[in-house]
C-alpha cells in the first residue's frame, strides 16, 4: 500500500467512525455535508481523493474543525485500525473468491479429492477446512451479522460427516437453514453406511452421497454427475498435470 492509499483509507476509518460516533446514517452526514451519498461510501472505504473543500464540508456536517481530522490522520490508533480494516478485507475477498469447499480432516482423502479435481481439469480456487468448527466459521463468518449481506457462498461444498469438533449433518443442516447457503450443491463424502445418515442427507437434499473407502476412479466418476456449468475446466489434456 502506498502513502496515498493509506492515507485515503486511514481518513475513510476517521470519517466514519466520527460519523457512527454522532449516530449518523451515511444518507444523514451526505446530505448535512451536501454531498451525494455513494461519494461518501467511496470516501469511508478509502476509495476517493478529496478536495480541501469536501474535506471542509465534511468536518463542518461533523462539527469539527478541519485541524482535528488531519490530526487523527497522525494518529497511532488510526494507524492500526488501518491495518485491520486492510487485513480484514484482505480475508473476505479471499473467501469471496472460493468456489468450492472441501471440508474433510483426513489428509489422503483430501489429497485424493484435489487430486480428482485435478486429473478433471476443474481449475476453480478451492479451499479445505479440516474440521466442523473451521467450516462453519468459513461459510458463516463472525463478521456478518445475522440476517447481514452474505457475499461469501461457494458453489460447491464436499462434505465429511465424520468431522472433529462439529459432525457434517450438523453442518449440512446449518446450510440448508441459512437463506444464503440453502442452495448451495453439497457432495457427500463418508465412511458411514448407515441408513439413518443416508436418509437425513436426502432429505437435506444432498446432490450426491459417496461412502468410503473410495478411490481416485470412484470419485472421479461423480465429477460428470455433478456437471455443473460454471466449473471452470482446463481444456488441456490431462498428461499435462
Amino acid at each position: 500500500m502506498n502513502d496515498i492509499t493509506a492515507i485515503r483509507s486511514r481518513f475513510g476509518i476517521i470519517i466514519r467512525r466520527m460519523r457512527i460516533g454522532k449516530n449518523l446514517s451515511q444518507e444523514e452526514l451526505a446530505d448535512r455535508a451536501h454531498l451525494h451519498r455513494t461519494y461518501l461510501t467511496d470516501v469511508e472505504h478509502g476509495k476517493r481523493n478529496l478536495s480541501l473543500e469536501s474535506i471542509h464540508k465534511l468536518a463542518t456536517a461533523l462539527e469539527v474543525p478541519m485541524s482535528t481530522l488531519f490530526a487523527r490522520l497522525e494518529s497511532d490508533d488510526y494507524r492500526r485500525l488501518e491495518l485491520i480494516t486492510v487485513n480484514k478485507r484482505c480475508h473476505v475477498e479471499e473467501r469471496r473468491a472460493v468456489e468450492i469447499l472441501v471440508v474433510e480432516d483426513d489428509p489422503s482423502y483430501v489429497e485424493l479429492t484435489l487430486h480428482a479435481l485435478r486429473m478433471g481439469n476443474v481449475t476453480n480456487k478451492i479451499h479445505v477446512v479440516r474440521d466442523g468448527v473451521e467450516a462453519l466459521q468459513f461459510l458463516f463468518p463472525a463478521d456478518v451479522p445475522p440476517g447481514g449481506p452474505h457475499d461469501v457462498v461457494p458453489k460447491l461444498i464436499l462434505l465429511d460427516l465424520k468431522l472433529p469438533k462439529v459432525d457434517g449433518i450438523e453442518i449440512l443442516q446449518k446450510i440448508r437453514s441459512h437463506t444464503a447457503t440453502a442452495s448451495i450443491p453439497v457432495v457427500v463424502m463418508t465412511s458411514s453406511n448407515n441408513d439413518a445418515d443416508f436418509s437425513r442427507c436426502q432429505a437435506l437434499g444432498v446432490h450426491e452421497y459417496i461412502v468410503k473407502p473410495f478411490d481416485f476412479e470412484q470419485f472421479s466418476r461423480i465429477m460428470p454427475l455433478v456437471g455443473f456449468h460454471w466449473l471452470l475446466l482446463d481444456k488441456r489434456d490431462v498428461s499435462n498435470f
